[in-house]
């Protein structure tokens, strides 16, 4: 298990539990310690099985340091419908810019939104990460539930910028995958 963690990239302290030693809770598992283990297996044969599986190693190797650039955010951001008030005039930010940033990280390496990159512009300004703890949750639940028009627009924007880059990575030689791809 630890060394399949390791393979996806997961860090070693999210390996807490540990199905062979904790019983409790599982109703299955009372009946049957090893179930958990047999459904691992039987989702690993399915997989070995698939004529073209999604590697999604390469892709997370590729996109190692990458986060959605400053000139790209501005572009999506052209193209978001003009809002009817002036009060709710969204804003241009390092915190939605992260959020964008990890929503297409998330949507083409199938991860875990807290392991995406943070965008190099805020790496050491301290306010920004205490911004992006408290608003950050709330904030990629409106970027992903997509009401109204103006976050149905970004979020159908996103999602074709990560269909985009989904397919510039797999297209990548499977060697090239510790250079990464350009973002910024």
């Amino acid at each position: 298990m630890a060394s399949a963690a390791q393979y996806l990239g997961i860090p070693d302290g999210w390996l807490r539990y540990d199905h062979t030693t904790h019983r409790g809770g599982s109703p299955h598992l009372a009946k049957d310690p090893f179930a958990f283990d047999d459904a691992v297996e039987s989702i690993a044969r399915i997989l070995d099985e698939l004529p073209d599986p999604v590697d999604y190693h390469h892709r997370r190797a590729q996109l190692t340091d990458w986060t959605l650039s400053q000139a790209d955010w501005e572009e999506i951001h052209t193209q978001l419908p003009v809002p009817r008030s002036r009060r709710h005039v969204p804003q241009l930010n390092a915190c939605k810019r992260q959020c964008a940033s990890t929503l297409i990280w998330t949507t083409v390496t199938q991860s875990e939104r807290c392991l995406a990159p943070v965008i190099p512009d805020t790496q050491q300004n301290t306010d920004f990460h205490e911004v992006w703890r408290n608003r950050g949750g709330p904030l990629y639940h409106q970027f992903t539930q997509a009401r109204g028009p103006y976050y149905a627009t970004l979020r159908a924007l996103l999602n074709e910028y990560a269909s985009d880059l989904t397919r510039k990575i797999d297209q990548l030689p499977k060697r090239h995958s510790q250079h990464g791809i350009g973002g910024g």
